[in-house]
């Protein structure tokens, strides 16, 4: 049999747990809309009375569980600590996301995003309703990843050279005006010379044009000038990524491509540890080889022992 959903009618078996588990009388919004779904009702012209009629029923039908449904009080948890109610995927996959921004971009805690107590950068290039750290978080959990954002200025060196702080797949989001502090540029191109294949780079906002710099006031160095490696690896994946993503749409199509192959890249090239193989063959002889020996002397003696 076939149940039908709002939009397409759906197999039992394809049905998700927590949807199976719901009971509801789809005929009541008539039978063709039972058959078809609202894609159905859209598509065929000749049901365009009968999509009219199950929008009314289904409007009337959410204005009833509204009047009738009662919430108590209480506290919201953060979005990030609830469990999806479909279930799990699969295998949890991570990601580690660094902001690599300007001096003295604000800071906004960070326990919301996984990443603990830490603060990182409020930047926000696209001046878009939420910062770019959790535009870039909310676009890791549509992908099914859990993300953790990291400010560049609270990683250590060291943490990111061997690999502790990313130990798993990354990218980068850099400012361009970030490149124009030394001591960022030095960093970078230390841990581009170093990083893992699992690591990528982005440039989020629109890159400065060479047009605008000057000797006086010189723009800031290319980000493909200063980490080559991980630049190159991302610029084959989309050619903006390095240049300069100038919208937040664009971000929103190519955060999810470079968040991909740096997953891809971690699945390839990421060292595999196996679990120990099965312990040695265990000897017949519960009071250990000298024992053995011995035993194996007397039947000798005796001319009981056997080859």
């Amino acid at each position: 049999p076939i149940v039908p959903a709002l939009w397409v009618p759906v197999h039992p078996a394809q049905l998700p747990f927590t949807a199976a588990a719901l009971q509801f009388n789809h005929s009541g919004f008539g039978a063709a809309y039972a058959e078809e779904g609202f894609y159905g009702l859209i598509k065929l012209k000749y049901l365009r009375d009968e999509y009219e009629r199950a929008v009314y029923l289904l409007a009337k039908r959410i204005v009833q569980v509204a009047e009738e449904t009662t919430l108590a009080p209480g506290h919201s948890p953060s979005f990030d600590s609830l469990p999806s109610a479909f279930g799990a995927s699969g295998a949890e996959q991570t990601l580690k996301i660094v902001i690599v921004s300007s001096p003295g971009e604000g800071a906004v805690d960070d326990d919301d995003r996984g990443g603990g107590k830490s603060a990182v950068p409020d930047w926000n290039p696209y001046e878009h309703a939420r910062p770019l750290a959790e535009l870039a978080a909310y676009l890791a959990r549509n992908l099914d990843y859990r993300a953790t954002v990291l400010s560049f200025d609270d990683v250590s060196p060291e943490d990111l050279l061997t690999g502790g702080a990313l130990s798993g797949p990354a990218l980068l989001l850099v400012d361009p005006g970030a490149l124009l502090e030394p001591e960022r540029r030095e960093r970078l191109s230390a841990l581009d010379s170093s990083v893992p294949p699992w690591v990528g780079v982005m440039v989020p906002g629109s890159a400065p044009q060479p047009g605008v710099r000057d000797q006086e006031h010189p723009g800031p160095p290319d980000l493909e000038t200063v980490a080559p490696l991980m630049s190159r690896r991302c610029r084959a994946v989309s050619r903006v990524a390095v240049t300069g993503v100038a919208t937040a749409e664009m971000f929103s199509e190519v955060f999810p491509k470079l968040a991909k192959a740096m997953s891809a890249q971690f699945a390839t090239h990421a060292p595999s540890y196996p679990p120990a193989g099965p312990p040695g063959r265990p000897s017949l002889y519960a009071d250990g080889p000298e024992l053995a020996a011995g035993t194996r002397h007397e039947q000798e003696a005796h001319g009981d022992w056997r080859a």
